[in-house]
């Protein structure tokens, strides 16, 4: 269960639609209600969380614009903002660096990593096929495998560690 979260979020939604909902009383209605606003949200999760770093550089950018906008208009009138000025500079220097970043798209990031994981289990298939054992532990390749496959396990645990599903959290 790692962080393919749309395909968790999905899998949520199905247990509410599938499960919990038609389990709820249907003359609670307070229950049913908040059900179905647990399922709208569950949704609006899964339409918005690829934009959401775009929102958050979308929300940098304007406010670093207002920011430096309302600096210099008060800099011109020779407005005194004493420390207030001080701080507003010091965020405009911090959040400067994500002003003009763009970044990759979430489907461009998932599809680059599927097609690394893929070529990754080709080549493994092929040098097994072509030189056996011998050939892996050679090129050591077994030891390369080993250490990614640690590493991935460790990002899936650490992943799904606040959920409380790993029998072994440390």
């Amino acid at each position: 269960m790692g962080p393919n979260f749309a395909a968790n979020v999905t899998s949520a939604i199905r247990s509410m639609e599938q499960t919990v909902i038609p389990a709820v009383d249907p003359k609670n209605g307070l229950a049913q209600e908040q059900a179905y606003l647990v399922l709208y949200y569950l949704r609006l999760f899964v339409d918005q969380h690829r934009h959401l770093l775009d929102f958050r550089l979308q929300e940098i950018r304007d406010y670093h614009a207002l920011t430096q906008a309302l600096l210099d208009k008060a800099e011109k009138k020779g407005i005194d903002l004493g420390e207030v000025r001080e701080a507003a500079s010091q965020a405009l220097a911090s959040g400067a660096r994500y002003v003009s970043a763009r970044l990759p798209s979430y489907d461009d990031l998932a599809a680059a990593a599927q097609s690394l994981r893929e070529a990754a289990d080709q080549l493994t298939t092929r040098l097994l096929d072509g030189g056996g054992g011998a050939l892996m532990k050679d090129l050591d390749a077994d030891r390369l495998i080993l250490a990614t496959s640690a590493r991935d396990e460790l990002r899936d645990r650490a992943w799904v560690k606040g959920l409380g599903l790993d029998p072994n959290p440390d």
